[in-house]
């Protein structure tokens, strides 16, 4: 009885630490925020169903939660890059020589 009750009370201990985990892993994915500017780029201050207080969410995500189009989507969550990005690669000089 005693080897069963060791067993059990590893099971538990693991399990613990397994939920302990998975909550830091989604803190740190979706971080709490109290406003669009808490938010680090690239992401937007929502409610969600799962969460009581907002949280920032990648701005893929936008469309479930607001009725926003494309245009107005760019002011809320700016582009990382802008539509001209790769205008200037012909001036972009690599040594490849160097890396090896």
């Amino acid at each position: 009885l005693r080897k069963y009750l060791n067993s059990i009370g590893a099971l538990i201990f693991v399990c613990v630490q397994f939920y302990t985990l998975s909550l830091v892993v989604w803190e740190s994915a979706y971080p709490k925020c109290t406003s669009m500017t808490g938010c680090p780029s690239g992401t937007f201050c929502t409610n969600t169903v799962w969460d009581a207080l907002p949280t920032c969410m990648d701005c893929v995500h936008i469309e479930p939660y607001t009725n926003l189009t494309a245009t107005t989507v760019e002011e809320v969550c700016p582009a990382e890059y802008p539509f001209n990005k790769w205008e200037h690669r012909e001036y972009l000089e690599f040594d490849h020589e160097e890396l090896w």
